[in-house]
C-alpha cells in the first residue's frame, strides 16, 4: 500500500499508530487465536466491511475491546475488529 498520492499510505500509517497507542494503554494486550475462520472487519459491527480473514490458530494480539464483545486485534495481515466469542484465550 505505497500509494501515497491518494493518501492511502497516510491512512494506513495513522491506523497503525492508533492501534499501537491503544495497545499500549488498553491494559488488555494478550495473544489469542481464532477457533474458526473469522472475518476481520473495519469496525466493531457485523455490517462493517470485511477487510480480511483470520484462520484457525492464527495468533492475534487483542489491543482493545468493546462492551458488546468486539476485539480490536493486530494480526500478521494488519489491524481490524473481530467478535471475541470466536477467539480462544
Amino acid at each position: 500500500m505505497l500509494q501515497s498520492r491518494t493518501g492511502k499510505w497516510l491512512a494506513v500509517s495513522a491506523a497503525l499508530a492508533i492501534a499501537a497507542a491503544l495497545w499500549a494503554t488498553s491494559g488488555i494486550a494478550q495473544t489469542l487465536a481464532p477457533a474458526t475462520f473469522l472475518n476481520l472487519r473495519a469496525g466493531p459491527d457485523k455490517n462493517a466491511p470485511v477487510i480480511g480473514v483470520l484462520r484457525p490458530g492464527m495468533p492475534v494480539n487483542a489491543i482493545a475491546d468493546t462492551p458488546d464483545g468486539w476485539l480490536r486485534v493486530q494480526s500478521a495481515d494488519g489491524p481490524g475488529w473481530a467478535l471475541g466469542e470466536f477467539i480462544q484465550h
